[in-house]
């Protein structure tokens, strides 16, 4: 009951003659006609009060509001009109005018109407005194406020549903960081019932230990007066669930506007967080992946130039001597190196990858000695392959790389022996798999699974698994690149990769591969000769190392090359008065145009010969030309003999009419 009472500076009290006084009051009252009509003709109601309580007179308004006729209501006192929970405030406030203390008072009451209905009411009285200060009587005001009354609570219903629906945390705490109240959100992801954390501080609940003092510090500058914005500190709920919460939070104040505590918004951003992270990482890979493919670009280039020279020696000296045993261990070597290169370009995406359609089940198939070999006998390796798996289309040899890379993974990890089981299945991969793994679109896919029994990895090292550094990459060097070479070779295939690892379970790589229908094309058997008939050779490459081997060996294998520094040079040969070229030889990647932009330019001024284009760097801008299978391609390094027998293996096509 709200009440509001207007105290005297002196008291007085009554004398023993104001029981009699006040009945001549009374009567003077009731005979003053203008006071009459004043009580008859009010719109709202209107009462008298004698100092015992006794209802001298009320108005028509306030007897239709009660339900009474006004000669009952006069014969009873106003305490008995009032709801029984509501009379001793006003007994109190009434004792107090009496004695002085008060002079009038407003409060909201309910009262109890004849037929047993409850009127919320807004009560508004004042104390006529004597000359002597003693109480005479009260006038007051009857407002009925209980419509009002109806549509606050239906306001403030409104207001809690609202805040109810909204989806994120709403929560008012005291100035002791304890809940006052929580929205429907706020309760379900907390864990905790109303009951269960009354009386206890949030901070210390719900808040991790290291986070505390941060999440005080903000709480106490808003009890302070501040409004803070977007502040991020996580909570546990009741289940040990961490979930990263920003937070909005404002002071809560009172009708005066003294600060009562705090009222918060807190907004999960939990997944935020998680793709924002995946996107930094994503970048950072990127931007790796950028800096590695340069680097394994320039070193291709020289391991061509050592892989032809190499080959153009053991051509020169005499087989089982001891200096070409010693060119073929060089030989050996740069091929080794080249491998390395491979992967290291599959990591930054600037390999040349050559997709075509093959089974899964075949090439693991194939791989089944060497695997077996790979593991050791301590290691028990099962083969599930599905009958009806079907086939995918990707670079064979890199995709053998993702499963000797994924098999030595699981073998570093059984250092004691264990079982290595590889399975293949087809499986559809919907809608809400593909948005937890943007890289992918929903599909048809062909699973490969290679589950082992190994040691189990951490958290953090799972989080990380990825990472050129993740794992053993300290112990284990040839371990330092596999599994991020892994990803970038299957997201070059259109796939994605998962990896769990479960205590006393072992890790399970997942691979997927967009399942393929295309039918395979036959592969032409490869021309043997490499020997030229003096046709003329255009060789366009800006690596001056390179170009200059690829002449020798044209040369020596019965050719006219012609080289070009740059595509201008290129013009420059065939503008002037000279032979056109019977084939064009020329990089992808050049600094003034690419090959294709050359060939374009080549084809305006009516020279159609045909290309083999050179590559070794950025799959990305071959795919913006136009696909491999549209381009005639040998990638570096190249020996002599593969080059010249491509050479001789396109030009005799040409004659042949192909």
């Amino acid at each position: 009951m709200n009440q509001n009472a207007n105290r005297r500076e002196t008291p007085h009290q009554m004398s023993p003659e104001a029981g009699q006084r006040t009945r001549s009051s009374e009567d003077d009252i009731r005979d003053g006609e203008c006071f009459r009509l004043y009580l008859e003709h009010s719109l709202i109601g209107l009462v008298v009060i004698a100092p015992d309580g006794r209802l001298i007179h009320t108005n028509s308004p306030l007897c239709e509001m009660l339900g009474y006729e006004c000669s009952e209501l006069q014969q009873m006192r106003w305490p008995e009109v009032a709801h029984p929970d509501d009379r001793s405030t006003e007994e109190e406030i009434f004792r107090n005018a009496l004695a002085g203390e008060v002079d009038s008072y407003t409060l909201e009451k309910r009262l109890i109407c004849r037929n047993g209905r409850t009127v919320d009411a807004m009560v508004a009285m004042e104390c006529h005194r004597r000359p002597d200060g003693a109480a005479d009587h009260f006038a007051g005001v009857v407002l009925d406020i209980t419509e009002r009354k109806r549509l606050e609570k239906l306001t403030e219903s409104y207001a809690a549903n609202v805040v109810d629906t909204v989806p994120a945390h709403v929560v008012s705490l005291d100035t002791k960081g304890r809940v006052l109240r929580r929205n429907r959100y706020a309760r379900q992801h907390h864990g905790y019932t109303d009951e269960e954390i009354r009386g206890l501080n949030v901070f210390d609940t719900f808040v991790p230990p290291e986070d505390r003092e941060f999440a005080k510090a903000a709480f106490k500058r808003v009890i302070d007066g501040e409004t803070i914005q977007g502040i991020e500190f996580p909570i546990i709920t009741e289940d040990g669930h961490k979930q990263l919460v920003q937070w909005h939070a404002s002071p809560l104040r009172d009708e005066q506007g003294t600060i009562v505590g705090v009222v918060g918004v807190g907004i999960d951003v939990t997944e935020a967080h998680r793709k924002d992270e995946q996107l930094r990482r994503s970048l950072r890979m990127e931007a790796i992946g950028r800096l590695v493919g340069g680097v394994a670009h320039d070193f291709n280039n020289h391991l061509t130039t050592i892989k032809g020279y190499t080959h153009l020696l053991l051509r020169e000296i005499p087989p089982d001597t001891p200096l070409h045993l010693a060119v073929e261990e060089i030989a050996r070597t740069t091929d080794s190196a080249t491998n390395i290169t491979r992967q290291l370009q599959a990591f930054g995406r600037s390999g040349v990858a050559r997709p075509r359609l093959l089974s899964l089940n075949g090439t693991i198939t194939q791989m089944n000695v060497p695997l077996r070999e790979l593991l050791g006998e301590d290691v028990q390796m099962e083969l599930e392959l599905g009958k009806d798996a079907g086939n995918i289309y990707a670079d064979p040899a890199q995709v053998q790389q993702v499963i000797l890379s994924l098999s030595v993974h699981s073998r570093s990890s059984m250092p004691g022996g264990g079982r290595l089981s590889i399975t293949t299945h087809n499986v559809y991969l919907d809608q809400d798999f593909a948005a937890l793994h943007p890289e992918i679109a929903p599909g048809e896919y062909v699973a490969l699974t290679l589950a082992d029994t190994g040691q189990t990895m951490t958290p953090e090292a799972l989080e990380n698994i990825f990472e050129p550094s993740a794992r053993e990459a300290a112990e284990r060097p040839e371990l330092r690149i596999g599994l991020a070479v892994v990803r970038e070779i299957v997201l070059q295939s259109g796939g994605c990769i998962t990896v769990e690892s479960t205590p006393g379970a072992g890790t399970t790589y997942n691979v997927c591969f967009p399942r393929a229908y295309a039918e395979e094309k036959a592969e032409e058997a490869p021309a043997r000769s490499c020997e030229g008939r003096r046709e003329r050779i255009l060789v366009v490459e800006d690596d001056e190392d390179v170009r200059r081997y690829i002449v020798r060996a044209l040369s020596e294998s019965g050719f006219e090359p012609v080289e070009a520094a740059n595509p201008s040079q290129a013009l420059d040969k065939v503008s002037a008065d000279q032979p056109v070229p019977d084939l064009v030889l020329a990089d992808i990647v050049m600094p003034e145009m690419s090959g294709p932009k050359l060939v374009e330019t080549l084809h305006r001024m009516g020279i159609d010969a045909p290309v083999l284009y050179i590559s070794g760097y950025s799959q990305a801008d071959i795919e913006a030309r136009g696909t491999v299978e549209e381009l005639e391609l040998i990638t570096k390094p190249f020996a002599p003999d593969e080059l010249c027998v491509k050479v001789r293996e396109m030009l005799d096509r040409v004659t042949a009419g192909g």
